[in-house]
C-alpha cells in the first residue's frame, strides 16, 4: 500500500473495542482519537456509529 502513495510514511491500524456506552475504556480511546484528529479513517459498525454520532462526536 505504501508504494501507492508516496508521500505517505507509514500505516497504523489501531483496534479498538467498543461494547457500547458502558465501554469507558473504548469510548475514551475513540473519543480522544476523534478529538485529537489523529486519524485519517475510522470504521464502525452502524450501530456504533449511530451512538457515537448522536453524542455530537461526529
Amino acid at each position: 500500500m505504501l508504494e501507492d502513495f508516496a508521500d505517505l510514511e507509514e500505516i497504523n491500524f489501531l483496534p479498538i473495542q467498543y461494547k457500547g456506552e458502558e465501554d469507558i475504556y473504548g469510548r475514551q480511546k475513540i473519543f480522544v482519537l476523534l478529538g485529537a484528529r489523529s486519524g485519517d479513517l475510522f470504521a464502525f459498525s452502524e450501530q456504533n456509529y449511530k451512538e457515537i454520532a448522536g453524542q455530537g462526536r461526529l
